[in-house]
């Protein structure tokens, strides 16, 4: 834990607030590693799997019992809250199902079966339900998936619309909304509709070209790759506008897209299987922000479904984190309790893990139990009144 304890505790100096942020995040990313499903075709078997862009080296982690095939349809999705991995698979050749894998283990929490035709799955971590489209006899519907029944709670009928391209879904939490290319008549239209009540807020002519999309939390864009007459780019596009701008030209990238193979980390990395100068299949990590190839690595698997924490957290702002001066809080780092010394009277604490997930602690004469935590950063909200204070811990054991 040497190299955190350059985390300071009291965070005076809003310079040095968004320091220890972006610090905290270069930490604690899953850095361009998606984890994956893939086919193990010497045994006929699925696996879960994590991906190493920098390598291009794959690390299994569990064989999916009774799963015989990959429902593609960009059918996977990640709950960074909850540690869990989503797939629709084949069980036995005829039946689908929903599984749901604990990242740590690869165990299978859940593998109900479900009979719709379901497309374009997106985890919502404000609710915790799956977003999805349905179709059925050539009508599309905006659905919800409960991940532990696979109950299908319909919430709008998408009409006027022929096909979807593949590929083009996304999921903004911050406006609540879900987008996807929609072909329309002879025409390709980026639309995004309401999760809540499923009208349509937005739709825009939009190339059916750029491929791949990925929502990123940390400033509100859909990244996509495009072709744009043989050269491969990477595109941040506005939802309620259908506009893209060019982030950069993606050098050494030959035109080519591997589906299900995209994804986005808190790093503001995006990372997707294609092909490198020489035609070679590569996965690729690339830098949201300047375009940049960080990592290029040839790959031979076929592992698809490709997903990363990647979280839009409870802290959204600088502004949002205070401290007061007059409080103390000791030890830090913490083993097993953590003792507060403040000059007004503690009405409620509440702990999350970097991630946002509210994970519960002991608190009790002014004293915090964390011996049921794992090593890590935490943020502490303290609430005095209206007022409350953001507190960054590290817990080691």
């Amino acid at each position: 834990m040497n190299s955190l304890k350059f985390v300071y505790l009291y965070m005076k100096k809003s310079l040095l607030i968004l320091f220890q942020i972006i610090l905290l995040q270069n930490i604690f990313s899953q850095s361009n590693r998606p984890y994956a499903v893939w086919e193990d075709q010497s045994f006929s078997v699925y696996k879960f799997v994590r991906m190493d862009a920098s390598t291009g080296i794959k690390t299994e982690i569990s064989t999916i019992p009774g799963m015989t095939a990959f429902i593609a349809g960009n059918n996977t999705a990640i709950d960074f809250y909850n540690n869990r991995y989503h797939v629709a698979g084949m069980s036995g050749g005829t039946t689908k199902r929903l599984y749901t894998i604990d990242i740590s283990s690869g165990t299978v929490i859940y593998n109900p079966v479900f009979t719709d035709n379901i497309i374009g799955i997106e985890f919502n971590c404000n609710d915790s339900l799956l977003y999805a489209l349905k179709e059925a006899f050539g009508v599309y519907y905006l659905v919800t998936i409960a991940p532990d029944s696979a109950t299908i709670t319909t919430i709008a009928s998408l009409n006027g619309m022929n096909a979807y391209v593949g590929g083009s879904f996304s999921l903004d939490v911050n406006q609540n909304l879900y987008s996807f290319v929609a072909l329309v008549g002879s025409n390709y239209r980026l639309r995004s509709f309401s999760t809540q009540t499923g009208l349509m807020i937005n739709d825009n002519i939009f190339p059916a070209t750029i491929y791949g999309h990925r929502y990123n939390c940390e400033d509100g864009y859909v990244y996509g790759t495009w072709d744009n007459g043989g050269v491969y780019k990477l595109e941040k596009t506005d939802i309620n506008t259908g506009i893209h701008t060019t982030v950069d030209t993606l050098n050494g990238v030959t035109p080519g897209f591997v589906a299900e193979s995209q994804s986005v980390n808190g790093s503001g990395q995006y990372t997707f299987r294609g092909f490198d100068s020489n035609n070679d299949y590569a996965i690729f990590a690339v830098d949201l922000s300047g375009g940049s190839i960080i990592n290029s690595s040839l790959t031979t698997d076929n592992a698809v479904g490709f997903e990363e924490a990647s979280c839009c957290s409870m802290i959204t702002s600088v502004s949002e984190i205070r401290h007061t001066s007059d409080m103390k809080i000791y030890p830090n780092p913490a083993d097993d309790f953590i003792y507060l010394e403040y000059p007004k009277q503690i009405e409620n604490i509440e702990c999350f893990d970097i991630y946002g997930k509210n994970i519960p602690v002991d608190f009790n004469n002014n004293s915090i139990n964390v011996r049921s935590l794992e090593n890590g950063i935490y943020i502490l909200k303290i609430v005095c009144g209206e007022n409350a204070d953001f507190l960054r811990i590290i817990v080691s054991h």
